[in-house]
Protein backbone atom coordinates (compact mmCIF):
# COMPACT_ATOMS: atom_id res chain seq x y z
CA UNK A 1 0.00 0.00 0.00
CA UNK A 2 1.13 3.36 -0.71
CA UNK A 3 0.81 6.40 1.48
CA UNK A 4 -1.17 9.09 0.30
CA UNK A 5 0.05 12.36 1.78
CA UNK A 6 -2.49 14.71 0.79
CA UNK A 7 -5.26 12.68 2.73
CA UNK A 8 -5.47 12.93 6.04
CA UNK A 9 -7.85 11.25 8.37
CA UNK A 10 -10.55 13.45 9.85
CA UNK A 11 -10.81 10.94 12.84
CA UNK A 12 -7.07 11.55 13.99
CA UNK A 13 -5.28 13.49 11.95
CA UNK A 14 -3.32 10.25 10.52
CA UNK A 15 -1.72 9.96 7.02
CA UNK A 16 -4.16 7.58 4.89
CA UNK A 17 -2.99 4.70 3.21
CA UNK A 18 -4.48 3.51 -0.19
CA UNK A 19 -5.82 -0.51 -0.64
CA UNK A 20 -5.79 0.19 -4.65
CA UNK A 21 -7.11 -3.53 -5.02
CA UNK A 22 -10.21 -2.33 -2.44
CA UNK A 23 -10.38 1.08 -3.50
CA UNK A 24 -10.05 2.39 -0.47
CA UNK A 25 -8.29 4.94 2.08
CA UNK A 26 -7.23 3.09 5.82
CA UNK A 27 -6.08 4.67 8.60
CA UNK A 28 -2.97 3.00 10.15
CA UNK A 29 -3.24 4.48 13.18
CA UNK A 30 -7.22 4.75 14.45
CA UNK A 31 -8.16 1.63 12.16
CA UNK A 32 -10.66 3.71 10.38
CA UNK A 33 -11.43 3.08 6.44
CA UNK A 34 -12.90 5.39 3.85
CA UNK A 35 -13.54 4.64 0.04
CA UNK A 36 -12.23 6.76 -2.97
CA UNK A 37 -15.85 8.78 -2.98
CA UNK A 38 -14.98 10.12 0.33
CA UNK A 39 -12.38 12.57 -1.12
CA UNK A 40 -14.82 13.25 -4.00
CA UNK A 41 -14.74 17.14 -3.51
CA UNK A 42 -18.72 17.39 -2.91
CA UNK A 43 -18.81 14.30 -0.76
CA UNK A 44 -16.30 16.78 1.52
CA UNK A 45 -18.40 19.49 1.38
CA UNK A 46 -21.38 17.08 2.34
CA UNK A 47 -19.47 15.95 4.99
CA UNK A 48 -18.06 18.91 6.38
CA UNK A 49 -22.04 20.29 6.71
CA UNK A 50 -22.85 16.99 8.63
CA UNK A 51 -19.90 17.73 10.85
CA UNK A 52 -20.72 21.55 11.45
CA UNK A 53 -24.84 20.08 12.16
CA UNK A 54 -23.63 17.27 14.75
CA UNK A 55 -20.89 20.48 16.08
CA UNK A 56 -17.86 18.18 15.28
CA UNK A 57 -16.26 21.44 14.74
CA UNK A 58 -12.52 19.69 14.37
CA UNK A 59 -14.17 17.27 11.70
CA UNK A 60 -15.65 19.95 9.91
CA UNK A 61 -12.54 22.01 9.92
CA UNK A 62 -10.39 19.52 8.37
CA UNK A 63 -13.27 18.35 5.76
CA UNK A 64 -13.24 22.51 4.84
CA UNK A 65 -9.27 22.22 4.95
CA UNK A 66 -8.84 19.36 2.19
CA UNK A 67 -11.66 20.85 -0.01
CA UNK A 68 -9.81 24.07 -0.01
CA UNK A 69 -6.69 22.27 -0.52
CA UNK A 70 -8.24 20.85 -4.48
CA UNK A 71 -9.66 24.75 -4.87
CA UNK A 72 -7.98 27.54 -2.52
CA UNK A 73 -11.32 30.08 -4.15
CA UNK A 74 -13.93 27.34 -2.98
CA UNK A 75 -16.83 29.53 -1.79
CA UNK A 76 -18.57 26.68 -0.12
CA UNK A 77 -15.76 25.35 1.86
CA UNK A 78 -14.36 29.14 2.54
CA UNK A 79 -18.28 29.43 4.06
CA UNK A 80 -17.79 26.34 6.03
CA UNK A 81 -14.86 27.25 6.80
CA UNK A 82 -15.99 30.72 8.39
CA UNK A 83 -18.79 28.82 10.67
CA UNK A 84 -16.33 26.60 11.95
CA UNK A 85 -14.41 29.55 13.36
CA UNK A 86 -17.38 31.07 14.61
CA UNK A 87 -18.53 27.53 16.27
CA UNK A 88 -21.83 27.75 14.23
CA UNK A 89 -24.09 24.94 12.85
CA UNK A 90 -24.96 26.76 9.73
CA UNK A 91 -24.49 30.40 8.20
CA UNK A 92 -28.22 30.96 8.99
CA UNK A 93 -26.94 31.70 12.47
CA UNK A 94 -25.77 35.04 11.18
CA UNK A 95 -29.36 36.58 11.61
CA UNK A 96 -29.02 36.30 15.22
CA UNK A 97 -27.45 40.02 16.16
CA UNK A 98 -26.66 39.19 19.89
CA UNK A 99 -25.08 35.78 18.34
CA UNK A 100 -23.05 37.52 16.61
CA UNK A 101 -21.76 40.27 18.71
CA UNK A 102 -20.47 37.59 21.28
CA UNK A 103 -17.99 36.42 19.08
CA UNK A 104 -14.27 36.59 19.92
CA UNK A 105 -11.83 39.20 18.39
CA UNK A 106 -9.81 36.01 17.19
CA UNK A 107 -13.36 34.52 16.11
CA UNK A 108 -13.52 37.88 14.00
CA UNK A 109 -10.69 37.65 12.14
CA UNK A 110 -11.80 36.28 8.76
CA UNK A 111 -9.07 38.62 6.74
CA UNK A 112 -7.02 35.37 5.77
CA UNK A 113 -11.17 33.83 4.28
CA UNK A 114 -11.70 37.23 2.54
CA UNK A 115 -8.18 36.82 1.05
CA UNK A 116 -8.40 33.75 -0.14
CA UNK A 117 -11.73 33.91 -1.62
CA UNK A 118 -12.22 35.05 -5.46
CA UNK A 119 -12.88 38.61 -6.65
CA UNK A 120 -16.07 37.67 -6.66
CA UNK A 121 -17.17 36.55 -3.39
CA UNK A 122 -15.33 38.85 -1.15
CA UNK A 123 -18.48 40.85 -1.86
CA UNK A 124 -20.02 38.13 1.37
CA UNK A 125 -17.19 38.39 4.00
CA UNK A 126 -16.74 42.25 3.02
CA UNK A 127 -20.87 41.81 4.47
CA UNK A 128 -20.14 39.66 7.22
CA UNK A 129 -17.57 42.23 8.62
CA UNK A 130 -20.32 45.13 8.34
CA UNK A 131 -22.78 42.84 10.00
CA UNK A 132 -19.92 42.10 12.98
CA UNK A 133 -19.86 46.43 13.17
CA UNK A 134 -23.80 46.37 13.28
CA UNK A 135 -23.77 44.07 15.71
CA UNK A 136 -21.34 45.90 17.75
CA UNK A 137 -23.08 49.27 17.52
CA UNK A 138 -26.60 47.34 18.54
CA UNK A 139 -25.34 45.71 21.56
CA UNK A 140 -23.72 49.16 22.52
CA UNK A 141 -27.01 50.72 22.05
CA UNK A 142 -28.86 48.19 23.88
CA UNK A 143 -26.18 48.24 26.89
CA UNK A 144 -27.12 52.07 26.89
CA UNK A 145 -30.32 51.33 26.66
CA UNK A 146 -30.36 48.82 30.04
CA UNK A 147 -28.11 51.54 31.81
CA UNK A 148 -30.41 53.86 31.87
CA UNK A 149 -33.42 51.54 32.85
CA UNK A 150 -31.01 50.88 35.69
CA UNK A 151 -30.83 54.71 36.16
CA UNK A 152 -34.58 55.16 36.08
CA UNK A 153 -35.47 52.80 38.36
CA UNK A 154 -32.53 53.81 40.94
CA UNK A 155 -34.20 58.01 40.55
CA UNK A 156 -38.00 56.66 40.84
CA UNK A 157 -36.73 55.23 44.31
CA UNK A 158 -34.87 57.52 45.55
CA UNK A 159 -37.62 60.27 45.22
CA UNK A 160 -40.37 57.68 46.57
CA UNK A 161 -38.06 57.10 49.61
CA UNK A 162 -38.06 61.47 49.67
CA UNK A 163 -41.87 61.55 49.30
CA UNK A 164 -42.46 59.13 52.02
CA UNK A 165 -39.83 60.87 54.40
CA UNK A 166 -41.53 64.63 53.49
CA UNK A 167 -45.70 63.08 54.63
CA UNK A 168 -44.07 61.41 57.78
CA UNK A 169 -42.71 64.96 58.24
CA UNK A 170 -45.81 66.94 57.37
CA UNK A 171 -45.67 69.28 59.86
CA UNK A 172 -42.69 71.36 58.95
CA UNK A 173 -43.17 74.73 59.83
CA UNK A 174 -42.62 77.78 56.77
CA UNK A 175 -39.70 79.54 57.42
CA UNK A 176 -41.80 82.58 58.61
CA UNK A 177 -44.48 80.30 60.77
CA UNK A 178 -41.31 79.20 62.99
CA UNK A 179 -40.16 82.15 63.18
CA UNK A 180 -43.33 84.27 64.53
CA UNK A 181 -44.15 80.88 66.57
CA UNK A 182 -40.57 81.78 68.80
CA UNK A 183 -41.34 85.38 69.05
CA UNK A 184 -44.57 85.31 69.85
CA UNK A 185 -43.89 82.70 72.52
CA UNK A 186 -41.10 84.57 73.86
CA UNK A 187 -43.25 87.61 74.39
CA UNK A 188 -45.83 85.23 76.05
CA UNK A 189 -43.37 84.33 78.10
CA UNK A 190 -41.60 87.41 79.26
CA UNK A 191 -45.32 88.91 79.82
CA UNK A 192 -45.83 85.82 82.05
CA UNK A 193 -42.66 86.32 83.96
CA UNK A 194 -43.13 89.86 84.49
CA UNK A 195 -46.33 89.29 86.16
CA UNK A 196 -44.38 86.93 88.25
CA UNK A 197 -41.43 89.11 88.61
CA UNK A 198 -43.66 91.28 91.14
CA UNK A 199 -43.99 88.67 93.74
CA UNK A 200 -40.59 86.75 93.02
CA UNK A 201 -36.98 88.25 93.25
CA UNK A 202 -35.47 90.26 89.98
CA UNK A 203 -32.41 87.88 89.73
CA UNK A 204 -34.85 84.84 89.54
CA UNK A 205 -37.09 86.90 86.86
CA UNK A 206 -33.50 87.45 84.82
CA UNK A 207 -32.91 83.73 85.01
CA UNK A 208 -36.00 82.80 83.31
CA UNK A 209 -35.78 85.69 80.99
CA UNK A 210 -32.42 84.62 79.25
CA UNK A 211 -33.74 81.00 79.38
CA UNK A 212 -36.55 82.34 77.67
CA UNK A 213 -34.62 83.89 75.27
CA UNK A 214 -32.51 81.17 74.46
CA UNK A 215 -35.31 79.15 74.36
CA UNK A 216 -36.96 80.95 71.99
CA UNK A 217 -33.47 80.93 69.51
CA UNK A 218 -33.17 77.28 69.74
CA UNK A 219 -37.04 76.71 68.94
CA UNK A 220 -36.76 78.84 65.68
CA UNK A 221 -33.46 77.56 64.52
CA UNK A 222 -35.33 73.86 64.64
CA UNK A 223 -38.00 75.28 62.46
CA UNK A 224 -36.05 76.97 59.95
CA UNK A 225 -33.71 73.92 59.76
CA UNK A 226 -36.85 71.63 59.20
CA UNK A 227 -37.85 73.86 56.76
CA UNK A 228 -34.82 74.10 54.41
CA UNK A 229 -34.16 70.43 54.91
CA UNK A 230 -37.92 69.73 53.19
CA UNK A 231 -36.98 72.77 50.47
CA UNK A 232 -33.76 70.41 49.66
CA UNK A 233 -35.53 66.94 49.67
CA UNK A 234 -38.09 68.67 47.36
CA UNK A 235 -34.96 69.81 45.45
CA UNK A 236 -34.36 66.38 45.36
CA UNK A 237 -37.20 64.85 43.74
CA UNK A 238 -37.54 67.29 41.16
CA UNK A 239 -34.16 67.14 39.91
CA UNK A 240 -34.71 63.21 39.83
CA UNK A 241 -37.67 63.35 38.19
CA UNK A 242 -35.81 65.76 35.50
CA UNK A 243 -33.00 63.36 35.36
CA UNK A 244 -35.86 60.18 34.60
CA UNK A 245 -37.30 62.52 32.09
CA UNK A 246 -34.20 63.23 29.86
CA UNK A 247 -33.23 59.27 30.26
CA UNK A 248 -37.09 58.66 29.04
CA UNK A 249 -36.24 60.58 26.61
CA UNK A 250 -33.05 59.21 25.49
CA UNK A 251 -34.09 55.86 25.83
CA UNK A 252 -37.02 56.33 23.60
CA UNK A 253 -34.27 57.54 20.62
CA UNK A 254 -31.75 55.37 21.35
CA UNK A 255 -34.57 52.36 21.00
CA UNK A 256 -35.32 54.21 17.38
CA UNK A 257 -31.88 53.62 16.57
CA UNK A 258 -31.61 49.90 17.54
CA UNK A 259 -34.73 48.88 15.81
CA UNK A 260 -33.84 50.74 12.56
CA UNK A 261 -30.49 49.36 13.24
CA UNK A 262 -31.75 45.54 13.35
CA UNK A 263 -34.15 46.02 10.20
CA UNK A 264 -30.91 47.01 8.29
CA UNK A 265 -29.19 43.63 10.16
CA UNK A 266 -32.00 41.87 8.72
CA UNK A 267 -31.95 42.72 5.07
CA UNK A 268 -28.12 42.49 5.24
CA UNK A 269 -27.71 39.32 6.73
CA UNK A 270 -30.58 37.63 4.38
CA UNK A 271 -29.00 39.25 1.26
CA UNK A 272 -25.38 36.90 3.01
CA UNK A 273 -27.46 33.74 3.74
CA UNK A 274 -29.24 33.69 0.68
CA UNK A 275 -25.78 34.46 -1.40
CA UNK A 276 -24.59 31.74 -3.69
CA UNK A 277 -21.20 31.55 -5.59
CA UNK A 278 -21.59 31.89 -9.41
Amino acid sequence: MTVIKGHICPSCAGALSIDIDKQMYICPFCGVTFDYEYFNEDSVLDLGSEALVNEEFNSASKAYAYALEKDPHDFEALKGTLCTQFKWRSFGQIKDIKKLAKLTPVQRDISALKNAASEKDKFFFDGVTECLSMADEHAEITGQIETNDNNISRYDKEAEQLRIKLEDNKNYYDYKFSLLYAIYGSFALVIIFLIVSNLADVSFFYFFLVHMAIFGLIFGCDRFSGYKKKKEDAAVIAISTMKKEELINKNSELKKQSESLNREFIKKSKVLVEYKAE
